[in-house]
């Protein structure tokens, strides 16, 4: 009896236990503080694992999208205009963006916990810094 009652007491911690997870929001809007036109806040956000992130677009025409991320089970994508709460389950570096307006240089970083990708993700931001160049490239070209 005495077992039991121990077990049931030490399960009962357990679960009674608090959780120390965060939430965090990142906004999607039209423009940012610095008066930068589509951009997320904030840009960079650094969270734990268990930690939560809820994408609020301030419009229809924003969500967000990984496109670099610890794993392919990692990855999120969320619905346009619709806030989204997506829990932060595994370590290392996300890089998200708001599909429609990546052209516009719309896209944030995630780091979850110390994840030793830094280098990585940067190099893939690197690569879509390029190919938003060259899209706005092609854009000016075609206004002429």
């Amino acid at each position: 009896m005495k077992i039991v009652k121990s077990i049931l007491i030490f399960a009962f911690t357990l679960v009674a236990a608090p959780s120390y997870s965060s939430e965090y929001v990142v906004e999607a809007r039209k423009t940012g503080d610095s008066g930068k036109a589509m951009s997320f806040a904030p840009r960079y956000l650094k969270v734990e694992v268990g930690d939560t992130v809820t994408f609020k677009p301030s419009d229809a025409c924003h969500n967000a999208e990984s496109f670099f991320s610890p794993t392919e089970e990692a990855s999120f994508k969320t619905t346009h205009g619709e806030v989204t709460s997506i829990k932060m389950s595994q370590e290392g570096v996300y890089l998200y963006k708001c599909t429609p307006h990546l052209t516009r240089d719309m896209v944030g970083i995630i780091q979850v916990s110390s994840s030793g990708k830094e280098q990585e993700a940067s190099t893939a931001q690197k690569g879509v810094k390029e190919m938003i160049s060259m899209m706005e490239r092609r854009r000016d070209y075609s206004n002429k």
